[in-house]
């Protein structure tokens, strides 16, 4: 290693650990913050350099190659997305760590074409500003949609690597889990709350939603993108487990579950418990396809069993996945889209729409104004872009499940399904928060069954297409 490759990796490693020293605390509760707050994040900030640095056992010159520094960037990506601000700083550090290696090593791996259809998508968006209020621009957030793959290009783990990576990113998860269910029950005895009534109604305390005094410790407690950074762990452990990979046991996915469901229900995520029972039954199905044992006869009974649930319950599934703000939205984009099918508001302008549906119908609904988006990926696409919309959206999924299904990959199998189920109440593909983690996990776990195989790069230094030994 070259003397200006090691100080410009140890600069970034520098810059990456003062980004978490400095700046995580500061994303803390923005009001009644607490000593206890700012020494949970401290302390977990810590525990992932630790857990980054010794995960392998290496020299301790290794520790300030590129390679290296490409790993930390890479599991502070992951780790990280946790949080929405800290994750766009981890973005743009992971994008700067794959630049730098991409400068030395001068070697651009083959793009995998299914990123191609997440860009297309992007640029669908794009165009459509084309005549808003704001008039044609690029907005920020879509960078993500570019970049991110891009950078998974400019580098090619070995399987291994990627395993170790994902290693930390599962304890890292466990241990967020660990301390916003401590962070909870110190909150219980401060405001002398029943557990159960927390646990079962939704309410606030204090002028707070109740999952902030859960997961607000973070300085990030919207309880579906935290769940759904959640899963991503709770999916790559199940994988990990089964194939008996760095160790991990059943005690360890049985330690993740626990956690996983006491969190999902002291921050009141109702899309997280429906996505934790098919996370479950997808990988057991899953695995009876595998083993074939009676898979038909098990996929018969639980479609029946869910089917005659759905029917007689109806009501009571209508109310837990929908509430008042939800479904006042629901009855807004319904009446705009009928009355706009072929185009909308155009990208990021939903608030116009809400507004519009919400003055011509307030003698009959009460008008809410503190929400911009319907909570509804494919009702927002709509919204924006009329029929269209929605049918690239189709489009999108269509093509993301079938290469997870032609190239029998487990974890983005899973992970798309799970992201379909938020696509109902949320709209990940919009927000900043939701596009960040889609995009990540999405690449990641294209990257790592790319892991497997040999991949063909292009050569820099010669000029010329190789493969990869």
């Amino acid at each position: 290693m070259d003397s200006l490759t090691k100080k410009v990796s140890i600069f970034l490693l520098f810059c990456s650990c003062f980004f978490l020293i400095k700046l995580f605390p500061s994303f803390g509760l923005n009001h009644n913050e607490t000593i206890a707050t700012n020494i949970l994040q401290v302390v977990f900030v810590l525990l992932f350099i630790v857990f980054s640095f010794f995960e392998k056992k290496v020299k301790i010159k290794s520790l300030f190659s590129i390679r290296s520094l490409l790993i930390f960037t890479l599991s502070l990506f992951l780790v990280f997305s946790i949080n929405q601000d800290m994750g766009i700083y981890a973005t743009v550090i992971f994008l700067f760590a794959s630049l730098f290696f991409l400068i030395k090593e001068k070697k651009f791996y083959k793009f995998n074409r299914i990123h191609y259809v997440l860009i297309g998508y992007a640029t669908f968006r794009f165009f459509g500003t084309i005549g808003t209020v704001h008039g044609f621009y690029f907005p920020d957030k879509y960078l993500s949609f570019f970049l991110v793959p891009l950078a998974f290009s400019c580098f090619h783990f070995e399987k291994t690597t990627m395993l170790h990576i994902l290693r930390i990113f599962i304890r890292m998860m466990m241990i967020y889990m660990a301390f916003t269910l401590l962070y909870w029950w110190y909150n219980v005895q401060f405001l002398n709350i029943n557990i159960l009534e927390w646990i079962t109604s939704k309410t606030s305390y204090l002028g707070k939603p109740a999952y902030e005094w859960s997961s607000g410790w973070s300085g990030y407690p919207h309880p579906s993108y935290v769940s759904l950074v959640l899963f991503s762990g709770l999916i790559a452990l199940i994988y990990m487990v089964y194939n008996k990979y760095l160790g991990l046991t059943i005690f360890d996915l049985l330690t993740y579950s626990i956690l996983l469901l006491f969190s999902i229900a002291v921050m009141e995520s109702r899309i997280g418990l429906v996505c934790y029972v098919f996370i479950y039954v997808f990988s057991g199905l899953y695995l009876l396809y595998l083993k074939r044992w009676h898979f038909k006869l098990a996929l018969g009974i639980l479609i029946a069993f869910f089917s005659i649930s759905a029917f007689s319950f109806r009501s009571s599934v209508s109310h837990f996945i929908f509430d008042n703000t939800r479904e006042t939205f629901y009855i807004y984009s319904i009446e705009y889209i009928k009355s706009h099918p072929w185009w909308g508001s155009g990208s990021q302008e939903q608030y116009i729409a809400l507004q519009q549906e919400a003055i011509k119908m307030q003698k009959q609904i009460p008008i809410i104004w503190n929400q911009s988006y319907i909570h509804n990926q494919f009702l927002g696409n709509m919204v924006q872009y009329g029929i269209w919309g929605a049918l690239i959206l189709l489009i999108l999924l269509a093509f993301w499940f079938g290469h997870s299904i032609r190239s029998r990959n487990f974890l983005l199998q899973l992970f798309l399904c799970v992201v379909v189920f938020y696509m109902m109440i949320e709209e990940p593909l919009t927000g900043q928060a939701g596009i960040t983690r889609v995009v990540l996990f999405f690449s990641f776990f294209v990257a790592f069954k790319d892991s497997e195989k040999k991949r063909s790069y292009f050569d820099f230094m010669e000029g010329k297409r190789k493969l990869e030994v």
